[in-house]
């Protein structure tokens, strides 16, 4: 006697070990059924954690006006250097130089272990506790930074004679929410920059932390958008940021950001397009919040003239809300329509075809080109693909999610990565009281089907260069390598291969890997519940037992016979498991016993650095009388 889900329709059926059974189809209303999962290879897998990369930014400024001397003392978070004319070894020991500057950089040598232990400082040095770094400054200056987990308070303070400190303490940003990031390759070099909301960072994946290259901080506030380009400038690659607020940024890898040349506009959005730098939604005048403005063929500098313009697209009176590329053209999303630019040999240098789709994004970070050439992105109602003539919309169960809770305040922060070895899409969007795009719908665009994790705090995501120095090995996996669903030969393990970068409001990014299972020591809540089952001539049956094949570490099982409102545990849940699936023969056995209609299942892992793998199960029952 077979049991049938009460919910028909599939696209894709978990892979098990005998097909012939029944088993979970899932289908793109999963996601209202599930919670940090993800599917790898045909199994239900709990989703990869993540690791924190770097930290939030303090620096500080120690200045000399005159030589140390003996028994002077600078004292850095709970670390205290003491200079000495006659260098003895205890940890914190630091030789006077000749003169001002040879003391800094005996100290700064101190601080960073550098070389000169033994010499220049006590052989027994040991490192700085709140991981500060020194770097020489202008003149006789020292300049710290540390990338910490928090901004909480370490001290600077000092015994000088002839020197101070810029401050008490080392400063850290006043605004610290992450707001955005991106690749950056400059002549073969790739950085992983990272945008808040006042400072411009890259990070150094060979000291792990992030350097501040912004110059004069922005002045944006949260709901301050910022986008990014990289035009050519004097045939290099250049680095772009603008909020909307400020004048628009760049970035040449060297050195701190600058005001970009000439008389750009400020504008919410930004986007290179062949040889020009395109800005979008200009701030300030009338119309020109539906105003596209172009610099001068390969000169991002010149706005006055040449091939430099501009031009309102005012058909439907509707704000500019996204800007990125779309093959061979420019595309231009308003929420009610979207606009293909392309360049014309006239003295108009562009021209924009309306396409009346009836929709376009709120949010647009949200936009992503998929390899199949189609574009997807976040309307108002949920989300939809575009194909260069008409929208559909991505998936109708998710959309009547996203539109019944979609926090429409701060719909426009929502982000979006494409991670191409899963063949998804990450949408992070703000749903109820969220105020960041804390829920990620999982969009598979090959198989159609969607998946939902929680990500608190984040705020951001982009791909970014590689965060490691070297590839994984298999002693730096979490658990067993007959736990893990990652190949042992793939992509995701590589070097060289681009991270996903998540930011948060706290100021913190991180990376998403299979190296650990939790969110940065947190552990992660994964739940999967099934649809209901029910007799396939649907009479009442007694439900007595379930058949798993599941490998891991343990997971809990319930059942529930009223859709959902109540759950019972299983006896002898949670379950141990082992790090292989059970044979064929021999699955991991629940026993229960429940009279009902109906029953569904619930699967959950929550426990830190575990594992959880579903690849079948089968239920068994007995059919009563028919339902009257």
């Amino acid at each position: 006697m077979a049991i049938k889900e009460k919910k028909s329709g599939s696209i894709l059926l978990i892979r098990g070990i005998d097909v012939s059974v029944p088993s979970e189809y899932l289908d793109d209303s999963s996601a209202r059924n599930s919670e940090n999962f993800r599917l790898s290879r045909g199994v239900l897998t709990k989703r990869y954690g993540s690791s924190l990369i770097g930290g939030i930014v303090g620096s500080g400024v120690l200045t000399l006006s005159g030589n140390a001397s003996n028994t002077n003392t600078v004292v850095i978070g709970t670390k205290t250097y003491t200079f000495q004319t006659s260098l003895t070894d205890v940890d914190g020991n630091v030789l006077i130089g000749a003169s001002a500057s040879d003391s800094i950089d005996n100290l700064i040598a101190a601080i960073n272990l550098a070389a000169g232990a033994g010499s220049t400082y006590a052989t027994s040095m040991t490192a700085q506790p709140e991981g500060v770094s020194a770097i020489a400054g202008a003149g006789d200056t020292m300049d710290v930074t540390v990338n910490a987990a928090t901004t909480a308070t370490i001290a600077t303070t000092e015994t000088l004679g002839s020197g101070s400190w810029g401050a008490v303490a080392i400063v850290f940003p006043s605004e610290v929410e992450i707001m955005g990031g991106r690749k950056f390759t400059r002549e073969g070099v790739d950085y992983n920059m990272r945008i808040g909301l006042d400072k411009i960072e890259h990070y150094n994946s060979t000291t792990s932390k992030w350097i501040d290259v912004t110059g004069t901080d922005l002045t944006g506030t949260s709901l301050d958008l910022v986008d990014t380009a990289i035009p050519l400038l004097t045939s290099k690659r250049i680095f772009c940021v603008t909020n909307g607020i400020d004048a628009i940024r760049k970035w040449t890898a060297t050195g701190d950001t600058a005001d970009l040349g000439g008389t750009p506009p400020v504008c919410k959005f930004i986007q290179e397009f062949k040889t020009y730098l395109v800005c979008a939604n200009i701030q300030g005048g009338t119309d020109v919040s539906q105003r596209i403005q172009w610099s001068d063929t390969a000169a991002p500098e010149t706005w006055g003239s040449g091939n430099a313009g501009a031009t309102n697209l005012v058909e439907d009176g509707g704000d500019i809300t996204g800007l990125s590329l779309f093959g061979d053209y420019l595309c231009v999303h308003k929420e009610n329509s979207i606009y293909l630019g392309y360049l014309v040999s006239s003295s108009s240098i562009f021209k924009f075809d309306r396409k009346a789709t009836g929709v376009g994004t709120i949010a647009n970070g949200t936009i992503q080109n998929l390899p199949s050439g189609e574009q997807v992105f976040l309307a108002k109602d949920g989300l939809y693909s575009f194909n260069g003539v008409t929208t559909k919309t991505l998936s109708t169960s998710i959309n009547e999610e996203i539109r019944d809770g979609l926090n429409a305040q701060y719909a426009k922060k929502a982000w979006s990565v494409l991670v191409r070895e899963e063949r998804e899409v990450w949408f992070g969007i703000p749903i109820g009281s969220q105020t960041t795009g804390q829920t990620v719908y999982k969009y598979n665009y090959e198989t159609g089907i969607v998946f939902k994790d929680t990500r608190a705090t984040i705020n951001a995501g982009w791909l970014g260069p590689s965060t490691t120095s070297s590839s994984l090995i298999w002693d730096e996996m979490v658990g067993t390598w007959d736990a893990s669903s990652l190949r042992w030969d793939g992509t995701g393990l590589s070097k060289g291969v681009d991270s996903i970068i998540l930011g948060d409001t706290s100021g913190l990014s991180y990376t998403v890997s299979g190296v650990t299972n939790d969110d940065n020591g947190v552990a992660v809540s994964a739940i999967w519940t099934t649809k209901d089952y029910q007799d396939s001539q649907q009479r009442i049956a007694r439900f007595n037992k379930l058949e798993l094949w599941a490998k891991g570490e343990s997971v809990k099982v319930e059942y529930s016979t009223d859709h959902g409102d109540t759950w019972t545990e299983m006896i002898d849940s949670p379950f141990t498991l082992t790090d292989s699936y059970p044979g064929i023969d021999s699955p991991d056995i629940f026993y229960f016993d429940t009279v009902s209609s109906t029953v569904r299942f619930r699967f959950t892992n929550a426990i830190s650095e575990e594992s959880l793998a579903i690849k079948q199960f089968i239920i068994s029952y007995k059919p009563r009388e028919m339902r009257n």
